[in-house]
C-alpha cells in the first residue's frame, strides 16, 4: 500500500484530472517539446503537490502539465529529481509512483547524456535499449522485474517514427554526479558496454518497470564524454545543444506519442 504522503499526492492529482491519460513523459535537461500542437489543460508546480520534491537544476522547470496532443491526453513532468540534489532514491522515484497511481501505463523517460560510443555524435538521439545502474542506490523495487526494462514494442514505435532524425540505439549508464566523469571513468564505462552516460533515469526506469509500466527511454547526446573530444564540459553547453535540436525532439516525441495505442 502507498504511504500516506504518496496517497495524498495521488488523490491531489486525480482530483484535477479531467482526462484519463495512459501515457506520461518525464523531461530531462533542456527537453522542450511543448508547442502550439499541445492543448494545455492545467499546469501544477511541483511545490503544490503533497510530498513532491522540488527540482533545483537549470533546465528543469518543476511543473506537472496536463495536456492533450490531437485529443490524446498526456501528463508531462517538466523537470526531474536527481540524487545529486541531495534527495534519497525514494524521493527520486516519487514522481514515478505518482504517475502509476494516476493510471499511467506508458512512460517516456528522456535525458541529456554524454556520448561514449565513438560512432555517436553531438546532437544524435539515442533510444535506450538497456541500462547500467552505477548509482549504487535503489529504493527497493515493488515487484520482481520479469521483462526487459525498456519495452520492445515502444522501441519499435520510436524507430519507425524517426523520419530522418539521426537515431541511435544503445546502453545508458547512470552515475550519481554532479561532477562530470573523468577520462579514466569513461574508458572504464566503455569497457563494460556503455554507449552513453548521464546522472538520471536508471532508478526511475527500474521502479516503473517494477510497477508494470512500459518504459521508452531517449538520450539526447549533447557532447562527447570526457577525454573523447578535448573540450571542457559544462551544463550551459548541454542546454545550448538541446536548443539546437529542439525541433527534432519535438517531432520525434509527437510522432511516438500519437503512434502509441
Amino acid at each position: 500500500m502507498p504511504d500516506n504522503l504518496e496517497a495524498r499526492a495521488v488523490k491531489y492529482i486525480l482530483n484535477r484530472l479531467k482526462l484519463k491519460p495512459r501515457t506520461a513523459i518525464i523531461l530531462g535537461s533542456g527537453w522542450k517539446i511543448i508547442d502550439d500542437d499541445y492543448r494545455i489543460e492545467s499546469i501544477i508546480p511541483y511545490s503544490d503537490i503533497p510530498g513532491f520534491p522540488s527540482t533545483t537544476v537549470a533546465g528543469h522547470k518543476g511543473e506537472l502539465i496536463f495536456c492533450a496532443l490531437n485529443n490524446k491526453p498526456l501528463i508531462i513532468l517538466s523537470g526531474r529529481i536527481h540524487l545529486y540534489e541531495g534527495y534519497s532514491s525514494s524521493e527520486v522515484v516519487f514522481p514515478v509512483k505518482l504517475l502509476n497511481g494516476a493510471g499511467i501505463k506508458n512512460l517516456i523517460i528522456t535525458n541529456a547524456a554524454g556520448a561514449i560510443n565513438q560512432g555517436f555524435c553531438e546532437g544524435d538521439i539515442m533510444i535506450i535499449k538497456d541500462q547500467i545502474n552505477l548509482q549504487f542506490n535503489n529504493p527497493g523495487l515493488p515487484n520482481k522485474i520479469c521483462k526487459p526494462l525498456y519495452d520492445s514494442h515502444l522501441i519499435d514505435i520510436a524507430e519507425r517514427n524517426s523520419n530522418g532524425i539521426n537515431i541511435r540505439k544503445g546502453v545508458y549508464a547512470g552515475v550519481t554526479g554532479p561532477s562530470y566523469e573523468t577520462p579514466a571513468e569513461i574508458r572504464a564505462l566503455s569497457k563494460i558496454g556503455a554507449d552513453a552516460v548521464g546522472m538520471s533515469t536508471v532508478l526511475e526506469t527500474e521502479w516503473a518497470a517494477g510497477l508494470g509500466m512500459n518504459v521508452l527511454g531517449f538520450s539526447c547526446l549533447v557532447n562527447k564524454a570526457a577525454g573523447l573530444s578535448g573540450n571542457k564540459l559544462t551544463h550551459k553547453d548541454v542546454l545550448s545543444v538541446m536548443e539546437k535540436v529542439k525541433n527534432q525532439l519535438q517531432s520525434l516525441i509527437k510522432n511516438v506519442v500519437l503512434d502509441i495505442k
